[in-house]
């Protein structure tokens, strides 16, 4: 089934097509909802969550297909933001001003395959997690990560640059252990 007769599908709230949509996009949100989660259970929660929300606001969506998977994929960064705002609230005070360094690319990263470096992504911090994600992975700015979450932008560029420092020395010793 193509993607615009699934949509038309789950807008009538029909079973098949739902549980296509579900079948076919579900390891694609898990992804992006591991990103954020701590552990494998909060992220079904969040999917569960988000699938939720797709079927409930289907018959808002009105872009091109093409816009679909988009379109779910900011849901489901949206639901796991929701979550740790009630979960996860920190008082983590941060420096005014740090330097931005989107365009850093220490050549350690090359050394390891990318489930290494995501498994040291998930033992940062929350908020390092989620900055780092929201920045480096989903391509928000600093202004929207501030707005989302509720911090300065200068915050969210000082937990980018601490996640980054703390994902680099974490690299650096594995590094170390494997010589």
């Amino acid at each position: 089934m193509d993607i615009k007769n699934l949509i038309i599908g789950c807008k009538n709230d029909d079973r098949k097509s739902q549980k296509a949509l579900v079948d076919t996009y579900a390891p694609y949100l898990f992804a992006i909802s591991k990103r954020y989660m701590r552990d494998e259970s909060e992220a079904k929660d969040i999917i569960q969550e988000a699938f939720i929300s797709i079927f409930n606001n289907i018959q808002n969506f009105r872009s091109e297909p093409y816009a679909f998977k988009a379109w779910m994929r900011q849901i489901t960064v949206n639901t796991a933001l929701q979550k740790i705002r009630k979960t996860y609230r920190s008082k983590e005070v941060m420096p005014e001003t740090i330097m931005d360094d989107r365009n850093e690319m220490p050549d350690i990263y090359q050394k390891f395959d990318v489930e290494d470096i995501m498994k040291i992504i998930n033992q940062l911090p929350d908020k390092y997690r989620q900055v780092f994600n929201m920045y480096v992975i989903d391509g928000y700015s600093h202004k929207e990560i501030a707005e989302e979450i509720g911090l300065k932008e200068s915050s969210s560029r000082a937990l980018l640059t601490r996640a980054k420092a703390k994902i680099k020395e974490k690299l650096f010793e594995i590094q170390k252990m494997a010589i």
